[in-house]
């Protein structure tokens, strides 16, 4: 497995893993993930692209190639998806590891079990450094161009409407940043 969220499994608890994969092709535009609906396990992406969807938003906020993964926060907190999931690339190959299934194996073999949180751990810990990354990154280029526009306006110049047009997708990209990392990810599904 390539993903970093088996690397802290020995090679039987890997193999073990490995045989309750569900193997899966999706085409361009084919949901895995649904914003606030269940979420079945954890995707991992084995070739293709795939498009993270914050709610309500029509461009994809970050795209995940082979070797990532999807669905981790709902394996930890069985939340709801906190986004959407589409295949960006003309097709993809993923596999499916259930949640319950998954479970199962934990119980009967508890030396997986750390193995995979561990894992996840430090996965959702790079993705949120990623986040964090990109956010500082927009948030930079929207204060000069907040700049820019005080600096017009102090010259009382006309505000060029490519500068307008820059700063909104600036302000909007941010917002889908923080409401992706703020983990408002609708309704909570745990079990009882």
């Amino acid at each position: 497995m390539t993903t970093s969220l088996f690397t802290f499994l020995s090679e039987i608890d890997s193999q073990r893993l490995e045989t309750q994969a569900l193997p899966m092709k999706k085409r361009r535009g084919d949901a895995l993930l649904l914003f606030g609906e269940p979420v079945p396990g954890v995707y991992l992406i084995d070739r293709g692209e795939v498009g993270i969807y914050p709610s309500g938003s029509k461009n994809a906020l970050h795209v995940l190639g082979a070797g990532s993964s999807v669905g981790e926060m709902s394996f930890v907190d069985r939340a709801s998806a906190s986004a959407t999931v589409r295949v960006e690339s003309a097709d993809a190959e993923l596999r499916l590891f259930k949640h319950s299934v998954v479970e199962e194996l934990i119980a009967t073999h508890p030396t997986l079990g750390v193995g995979i949180y561990r894992g996840i751990a430090e996965e959702l810990s790079r993705k949120m450094r990623d986040t964090n990354q990109r956010i500082a990154h927009e948030s930079s280029k929207a204060r000069k161009v907040l700049a820019q526009m005080m600096a017009d306006v102090r010259d009382k110049q006309k505000f060029d409407a490519s500068v307008l047009t820059e700063l909104e997708r600036f302000v909007a990209k941010i917002e889908e940043l923080l409401a992706l990392g703020s983990g408002s990810s609708g309704t909570k599904d745990r079990p009882k």
